[in-house]
């Protein structure tokens, strides 16, 4: 069922913040706009701290409207999309300057986003409305709106680069991933899902067996499902009682990384287990910032970035590794959400549900090339200096 808009709002003042690793050593204040010309409000005033042996960093703030549900980089056109819930937009952002430079109205409610490569489409999950609005991002318009009734509720979905699928979460009974073609638009398969799953923008695929780690919160368990053929065919029960919210599998270890944030409005987790899908065993537990749930990958550094909104800060995980490497803390009306990364120069953009902008955390440019030669996966204190922690820069 589709959550409550007027819940979530209400936590923002009530959620406790607490510290993940370290003392602060920076802190950096922005004053977002008081207006913008695309008719968006200002999120008002936004402070941020960083944890860690982490520094010269530059953090920025622009206004994409209220609670951002997805991010997702372009690198195509160099162009950053940011889907927001209460607002029903879609913002495309230059990052260079950081700003919005166009609003797209998309359905009721729009959840998620997932981009072909090849076609340069962009598709929006739209919550309410129960349809995918599809969007081309050389002319950024609205170019199709697409139904598949009975299943409605899209909160979420990604193109699978193996098999070409879109993959869209329907959480409207029977809870179920619809697997679309994202060239002709046409329903090519259903794969069923126990009912109430809790999962969304998150799900690992393992693009050479075409499974499916699907976070099935409701069940307390990662759900394995055959992508070609739709069978489950093992629900790995995970540790404690918060359920998951969502995984990743990590294509260089080939482990996957299953966050438990249980429910943000009832007792939020604050744990993520690492699964080795081989034997379905758990082969690490690491204590993260509370309700972890969205994600990044740099594949270059090998540094999964956790966005964790109870919390407000951004658990840093080193995969080589399977250690905590640090923390980003944003601040206790945050709520940090949706996170991405430019795979060229390491930034994150990081959308706040909370205070309704999207932040850029970006290196200074003078500081990198002075320790990057120095940096490794040994640093003594357990952290990442400032040039290892985001991007090694080519």
């Amino acid at each position: 069922m589709p959550r409550s808009t007027t819940l979530r709002q209400a936590l923002v003042a009530s959620i406790a913040v607490a510290a993940v690793l370290g003392t602060t050593l920076i802190l950096a204040a922005t004053q977002a706009p008081t207006g913008s010309s695309s008719g968006h409000q200002s999120p008002g005033n936004l402070h941020y701290a960083v944890t860690g042996s982490i520094e010269d960093i530059n953090v920025s703030g622009t206004p994409v409207g209220f609670w951002p549900q997805y991010v997702i980089y372009d690198s195509q056109n160099g162009m950053l999309y940011v889907a927001s819930e209460n607002s029903q937009t879609v913002s495309v952002v230059d990052p260079n300057p950081f700003q919005v430079t166009q609003v797209i109205h998309t359905g009721a409610d729009a959840r998620g986003l997932a981009l072909d490569p090849a076609t340069g489409l962009l598709f929006v999950s739209n919550d309410y409305a129960s349809n995918l609005t599809v969007i081309n991002t050389t002319s950024n318009t609205i170019v199709k709106t697409l139904n598949y009734a009975p299943y409605g509720y899209m909160v979420g979905e990604q193109l699978d680069p193996a098999t070409g699928q879109l993959l869209v979460l329907a959480n409207n009974p029977p809870d179920s991933i619809l697997s679309i073609n994202p060239d002709t638009f046409n329903l090519t398969r259903v794969l069923p899902i126990d009912p109430n799953p809790g999962g969304g923008n998150g799900l690992a695929i393992d693009p050479s067996s075409h499974v499916i780690y699907f976070p099935s919160r409701g069940d307390l368990a990662v759900t394995e499902i055959g992508e070609l053929n739709g069978t489950s065919f093992a629900n790995v029960v995970v540790p404690g009682d918060e359920g998951p919210t969502s995984t990743f599998l990590d294509p260089l270890n080939g482990y996957v990384y299953v966050m438990l944030g249980g429910w943000l409005h009832d007792s939020p987790g604050n744990q993520l287990v690492v699964l080795d899908p081989t034997t379905n065993q758990y082969v690490g537990e690491l204590t993260v910032g509370s309700w972890p749930d969205a994600y990044a990958y740099n594949a270059s550094t090998q540094l999964l970035y956790v966005s964790c909104a109870a919390s407000g800060n951004i658990s840093i995980i080193d995969a080589a590794t399977n250690q905590v490497a640090g923390s980003i803390d944003l601040g206790s009306d945050t709520l940090p959400g949706v996170i991405a990364i430019d795979p060229v120069t390491g930034d994150l953009y990081i959308g706040e549900d909370g205070t309704g902008a999207l932040i850029q955390v970006a290196l200074v440019a003078s500081s990198v090339a002075s320790t990057a030669s120095t940096v490794s996966h040994g640093n003594p204190d357990g952290l990442m200096v400032a040039s290892r922690w985001i991007e090694d820069l080519p």
